[in-house]
């Protein structure tokens, strides 16, 4: 039998609230005109009146509420109108509520991916007015919690006391946040449960209204972390990246092929392990005798990477069973990428994975590179590259091609690790993040994902991660065109991303919204040292620059350092009587009389010492006839303050003195950027995380 859901009458809701101390209108329900009228004198006028059947959640909408009713006789007419709504409807008789207080919504909802969520916002008119999303929160709520998300708040003013109103029982709304989390954990067939409104006073907050959804028949353990054995996770997942020898299944002759330049990239990173290539011609491939199939390979390799196509992927699976193999990435797209044929193909492969103790990186998955290991499964030809801090993964084949093009010929860098993680049917987010956190090599992560498979997990992998080093996330599917375009992807079901970005908030997980911020925080963090405060100082070519590094701070919540008198004095002795400089510093008479070399060392180190700055950002406009040695002139600024970042953009110039520009810089430290809003952006996300730390 499939899941049966059921609404719950208000007065069943309001039953299970008043046995978790949730203050509810006193109330009673009648079946009958006279019925009606007498539970209006038990509870005294004025009264409201509701329908009340299990078919009908929506009461407003269906004329099915009626409000302070001042007189029995306009109880019993009332109440004969309601009971015509619906043959078989109840007639709930409720307590008229005091005026004065302030209307919210409360509730929570099963999350199909991470379990209980509480939700929190602003009621009545105050939710047209502010126009937020709720206030969120994954997982079981304590009062500091509670507490933290009406602080989120848009609205939280009005309830503290703004405007000479008199502050409302936040420990009322907290104690009735905590208890409907309660109900979520305790009652896991209550899938939804809302409280719209819950009116807050001076003192305490009474549920007007509440509705239930009730599912049967569905599983009971959604949201809940499944037990791992982190040591044979980590054991995975490093075969994956660091395997003593390797076959390639479809290894090509011809240069243009997969299979050609899986091979060709092992041998151009440097990998010391042994390389099989696999084809049935038995010919030299790139000077490696290759094998008819897998169990004809000398040894069996500790990983095999498919370059076939999807059709010939479950025969050769059978090789690779037979020849001991355990370790696998399937490149082959035609899987769960590819509608409910390739779905049911995704099933049967994984079923026989799981039979014969096969762990599957993929489907439509393009591997593996460890810069350090020299490892490489790039099916798009790359350029052995820089080992970095940083290493990322995910639901992208571009990581490993693209972006990782981008990073060696852009900024002479790369990756520490690079994971293209596919279809996930088997190896998945979580394992690469619980990996990567414990990965000595790895200083920050990037992740862009699709869709989380077992959330509870994800959360507390993404804790352990967070505690240790910055993970940064792009998370797509945030729209319904969005998530229709990830299903065809890689086969994944997108959630809320208001729940997504709550658990990224609770786990320290900081998010951007496009792959250039992705890569541009994780160069940050991997070139700067964390600041100790969020205000910069700003040494421009420009005034315009200048302007536009102030608004570019207000945006990101950064602040123009206020530098002290000291700092103006030393700064005033390099530039003409006549210029008036501050911070921002606009340096362009320094930069005429003095030059470029000169106007940029002294005047960055001036403004870097004052010990108001906690970051400093350099904006240049790369012309020929300021061109200067930007490692040396600035090298010397950067490593007499090791503690404080620097970073750098540039406001147009030659190309070709931009890129020398742009390598000087970063090979001591100091990221540069295309853009001056994306530099200060970084700021903040490096000055976030230093709070991060801190908690």
């Amino acid at each position: 039998m499939g899941r049966q859901r059921k609404l719950l009458t208000e007065s069943q809701s309001k039953e299970i609230l008043t046995r978790y101390n949730i203050e509810v209108a006193q109330g009673k329900e009648a079946t009958t005109v006279d019925a009606a009228i007498e539970a209006a004198r038990e509870i005294g006028l004025p009264v409201v009146l509701k329908i009340s059947h299990p078919e009908l959640g929506h009461k407003t909408d269906i004329g099915g509420v009626a409000l302070n009713i001042q007189s029995y006789t306009e109880v019993g007419k009332v109440a004969e109108k309601l009971f015509a709504i619906h043959p078989q409807a109840k007639v709930r008789v409720e307590k008229y509520a005091e005026e004065g207080g302030i209307d919210l919504i409360l509730g929570f909802k099963h999350d199909p991916v991470f379990g209980p969520v509480v939700m929190l916002g602003m009621g009545g008119i105050f939710a047209e007015i502010f126009n937020e999303t709720p206030s969120l929160y994954v997982g079981e709520l304590d009062e500091k919690e509670a507490f933290n998300m009406i602080g989120r708040l848009k609205g939280r003013a009005i309830i503290e006391g703004a405007r000479g109103r008199a502050p409302l029982d936040l420990n009322a709304l907290a104690g009735a946040l905590t208890a409907l989390s309660k109900i979520s954990i305790d009652h896991p067939e209550i899938v939804e449960m809302d409280i719209n409104p819950w009116r807050i006073y001076e003192r305490g907050g009474t549920a007007l209204d509440a509705l239930a959804v009730v599912e049967t028949n569905g599983p009971k353990d959604i949201g809940k972390a499944h037990k791992i054995d982190h040591a044979k996770v980590h054991e995975c997942i490093h075969n994956f990246f660091n395997p003593e020898s390797t076959a390639v299944v479809g290894a090509s002759t011809t240069s243009q092929r997969a299979g050609n330049i899986i091979i060709k990239n092992l041998k151009t990173f440097g990998y010391n392990g042994d390389i099989y290539p696999v084809n049935p011609s038995g010919k030299l491939i790139e000077g490696l005798p290759s094998y008819t199939d897998i169990t004809k390979c000398p040894k069996p390799p500790d990983l095999v990477v498919f370059a076939v196509p999807y059709h010939q992927v479950e025969k050769v699976m059978e090789d690779v069973a037979k020849a001991g193999t355990r370790h696998v990435i399937v490149a082959s797209g035609g899987f769960s990428d590819a509608g409910e044929d390739g779905r049911l193909r995704e099933a049967r492969l994984m079923g026989f994975c799981r039979k014969h103790n096969i762990r599957l990186m993929g489907p439509n998955s393009i591997g593996t590179i460890d810069a350090k290991f020299g490892f490489c499964t790039s099916i798009g030809k790359l350029q052995p590259m820089k080992s970095t801090g940083i290493s990322v993964f995910g639901q992208s084949g571009n990581f490993s091609t693209g972006f990782s093009l981008k990073e060696t010929t852009e900024h002479g860098r790369g990756f520490s690790k690079v994971a293209c993680i596919g279809n996930k049917a088997d190896v998945n987010e979580t394992d690469f993040l619980e990996y990567l956190a414990g990965d000595p090599d790895t200083k920050s992560i990037g992740i862009y994902i699709e869709s989380v498979k077992d959330g509870q997990r994800f959360i507390k992998a993404a804790e352990l991660a967070t505690g240790k080093k910055p993970v940064v996330v792009l998370k797509s599917g945030n729209t319904e065109l969005g998530a229709q375009a990830a299903a065809s992807h890689t086969g994944s079901l997108t959630g809320t991303d208001a729940v997504y970005d709550a658990v990224f908030r609770q786990t320290g997980i900081q998010r951007v919204s496009y792959f250039n911020d992705l890569f541009n925080v994780l160069r940050g963090f991997d070139l700067c040292p964390l600041p100790k405060g969020n205000k910069m100082g700003v040494v421009s070519i420009t005034g315009a620059g200048c302007v536009l590094a102030a608004d570019a701070c207000s945006a990101n919540g950064m602040e123009i350092a206020p530098i002290t008198e000291y700092t103006r004095k030393r700064l005033k002795a390099l530039v003409p009587e006549w210029v008036h400089i501050t911070n921002p510093a606009d340096i362009w008479s320094t930069f005429e009389q003095r030059g470029s070399f000169e106007a940029y060392q002294k005047i960055c180190g001036i403004m870097l010492d004052d010990d108001n700055v906690d970051i400093l950002l350099i904006i240049s406009s790369v012309i020929e006839e300021g061109v200067f040695d930007t490692a040396a002139a600035l090298g010397p600024v950067r490593a007499s303050n090791p503690d404080k970042p620097i970073l750098a953009c540039h406001f147009g110039g030659h190309k070709d003195h931009i890129e020398a520009y742009q390598r000087g810089l970063e090979s001591v430290g100091i990221p540069v950027y295309g853009r001056l809003e994306a530099a200060v952006q970084v700021a903040s996300y490096l000055y976030q995380r230093k709070g991060l730390e801190k908690v």
